[in-house]
């Protein structure tokens, strides 16, 4: 190290594999004593720090503080400039925590929803998460409600420094690495129960940092209340309960008792059924397409960065022995 702070503006980002409209954003910090801080910030449109009356977004208005208590957690793996796996572990958001001053906190790597996949958690320095920010550093112990805001998430004169996104924070030891030094980190899995998308778990794969917050959520199907059955008033049919509705039983047997071709005309639920089928699958196609262009350009970055790692080693390697030679 040579005792400065070095900050890498923007690392890695990701999208929900099967949610493009979700993203997620990592940084990684090396700094003067030889460790190396790595946060993951997640998108509002997966999961954020509201609830209660605060909520904002919740499908179904039912987001309470416990639900933020029982599983939300995060896995990451650290891999070395090689492309070696040398850490991965489970970062616990918020649990239960009497040593904490405000009765909750992050467990980390060591208990509760924590814990160690590969490698020894002393080598996790420290373990940070906003939640766990809020209640210990800002103090703002709020188990019922969180701060109202609106959908901006407009802070709360009240809690000017509130956090409403979720981000998980780690520092590592550098030597875990090894000669070849540290390389990058990896999201490996991604639980909160509940999440606005209705999947607690979703697969965070690498995406171009430009694409993220572009891909919008999949097109609602067209809702089948602006659709006004027929008024029986005006019908003479052998009986009004049979057309009230119009629905396919009772159209079946209106047929049956007319006979006539006529009544078999195209159903409005049939009509429906179709324009949403349609529509949901050219929001999956449009969808498929963008993970995958993502997906392609990361891996062709990826492959670029490694390649690049590769040459320089190489060199390296190569004005190692050439000194080695003049030595002798």
């Amino acid at each position: 190290m040579n005792g400065t702070l070095t900050v890498v503006p923007l690392d890695m980002c990701y999208i929900g594999a099967s949610a493009p409209w979700i993203w997620a954003t990592q940084r990684w910090t090396s700094n003067p004593d030889g460790t190396i801080t790595i946060r993951i910030t997640l998108s509002r449109t997966f999961v954020d720090n509201t609830y209660g009356t605060g909520q904002v977004g919740w499908p179904g208005g039912n987001r309470q503080f416990h639900h933020l208590v029982n599983s939300d957690k995060l896995q990451m793996a650290l891999f070395d400039a090689d492309g070696t796996r040398k850490l991965e572990f489970v970062v616990d958001y918020i649990s239960e925590l009497p040593t904490a001053p405000g009765g909750y906190g992050t467990h980390g790597v060591t208990g509760r929803d924590g814990g160690m996949v590969l490698g020894s958690a002393s080598d996790v320095v420290s373990a940070l998460t906003s939640i766990d920010a809020n209640f210990n550093q800002f103090g703002y112990v709020l188990t019922t409600d969180s701060p109202a805001t609106n959908a901006a998430y407009a802070p709360n004169p009240a809690y000017p420094d509130f956090i409403y996104d979720v981000w998980y924070e780690v520092t590592v030891r550098s030597e875990v690495f090894g000669a070849a030094g540290f390389g990058y980190p990896r999201v490996t899995d991604l639980h909160a129960s509940p999440s606005k998308t209705g999947n607690d778990t979703e697969l965070l794969v690498p995406a171009d940092c430009s694409v993220i917050g572009t891909i919008p959520p999949p097109v609602d199907p067209p809702s089948t209340k602006s659709v006004k059955a027929p008024s029986t008033k005006s019908m003479k049919a052998p009986s009004t309960k049979s057309t009230k509705a119009l629905s396919p039983k009772s159209t079946k047997a209106l047929s049956k008792q007319t006979k006539s071709p006529s009544v078999k005309g195209p159903s409005t639920k049939t009509s429906l059924a179709t324009v949403q089928k349609a529509a949901a699958n050219k929001a999956a196609a449009q969808q498929a397409a963008a993970v995958k262009a993502v997906a392609d350009k990361a891996a062709a970055q990826q492959a670029a960065a490694a390649k690049a790692a590769a040459d320089k080693a190489a060199a390296q390697q190569a004005a190692a022995a050439k000194s080695n030679g003049k030595k002798k």
